[in-house]
């Protein structure tokens, strides 16, 4: 998975169960242990080779990898929904498969001030599915990802970089941003991925709008945030 450094290896089985929290509703445990077929951590990036970040904001000592199997891939979303919010609190990247699809899946998570012990998660990304013997896009590689400063900014730029494969139609030019050094600078790499998945919203509502004048102002907003967007190419 995404070429790690073997000295990262854990692959450490688990059971289905080992993944149902005990402070889920019923009906989430229940589909949980449906959907579920088989878990590995496969590897697990500690140490501080790659400096973790411990602050009032964030928790980042690890980052671990999991493959998880299930039933049916499209139950992806609702699995790293439930793990990442309720049971696995460091921050993890799980790659779902079924038997014949996979996809991976994300959540930036930071901690909350309002509740001690507890986690937020302010992003997350799970990939469209591809066949399970699609080509691994070196982009993803651990050897490519550029920001080591710590722990966060690691695991954001891989996760900004799926998402962009994701969707390199959401504007012209889009891969060429993987060579732009916007990945050395975590708070425009970040302001960057918000103004994307701006965009990617106002796409879907204007595919549901039917009136004219929405249309029209769906169209004039979408424009501004796209020239928005574009400055980063030019910096």
């Amino acid at each position: 998975m995404f070429e790690i450094d073997t000295k990262y290896l854990k692959d450490k089985p688990f059971k289905p169960t080992d993944f149902v929290g005990k402070d889920l509703t019923r009906a989430d445990k229940k589909r949980l242990k449906e959907v579920i077929k088989s878990g590995t951590l496969k590897y697990q990036i500690s140490g501080e080779d790659i400096p973790s970040l411990i602050d009032e904001s964030y928790n980042y000592q690890v980052i671990m990898f999991f493959d998880l199997e299930l039933t049916n891939i499209k139950s992806a979303t609702f699995v790293n929904n439930i793990l990442q919010k309720s049971v696995i609190k460091a921050p993890c990247i799980f790659k779902f498969h079924d038997h014949a699809y996979y996809c991976y899946a994300f959540a930036d998570k930071r901690l909350s001030m309002q509740e001690e012990g507890q986690i937020v998660v302010d992003n997350t990304v799970v990939t469209a599915p591809q066949p399970n013997n699609a080509k691994f896009d070196e982009r993803l590689s651990y050897k490519n990802i550029k920001n080591r400063n710590n722990k966060r900014f690691f695991y954001t730029e891989l996760m900004i970089k799926a998402y962009l494969l994701d969707n390199i139609k959401l504007v012209s030019n889009l891969m060429s941003i993987f060579d732009i050094p916007i990945w050395y600078d975590e708070h425009k790499k970040m302001s960057f991925y918000t103004k994307l998945k701006e965009l990617q919203q106002l796409q879907k509502e204007q595919a549901k709008v039917t009136m004219a004048k929405d249309k029209v102002e769906l169209n004039s907003k979408m424009k501004e945030l796209i020239t928005k967007i574009m400055e980063y190419y030019a910096n």
